[in-house]
């Protein structure tokens, strides 16, 4: 994929967002917020191609081409707290 290289995503009601860097697109495909199934296409097209059929989209950038915004996406798990009555309630 040539650096630099953006897309608009179709939104759930229709809209377009964006555009993009395909990174980001790569990143939120691995997160799950986006999947095969929805559309995007590039900023000099008018027709919309299935993420899954771009297969660059489907798999990890190169380390040296990851947007460092995208970090929000990797916040470390919380640690569970407990439910219920606590242990000095008595």
């Amino acid at each position: 994929m040539k650096r630099g290289t953006k897309y608009f995503v179709k939104g759930y009601e229709g809209d377009t967002c964006g555009p993009f860097r395909w990174t980001d697109i790569c990143g939120w495909v691995a997160a799950g917020n986006l999947t095969p199934e929805d559309e995007v296409r590039l900023p000099e097209a008018t027709e919309w191609s299935r993420i899954g059929s771009i297969p660059e989209l489907l798999s990890p950038p190169p380390s040296d081409e990851l947007n460092p915004g995208l970090t929000v996406f990797r916040l470390p798990a919380r640690e569970p707290k407990p439910v219920g009555a606590r242990a000095d309630d008595g």
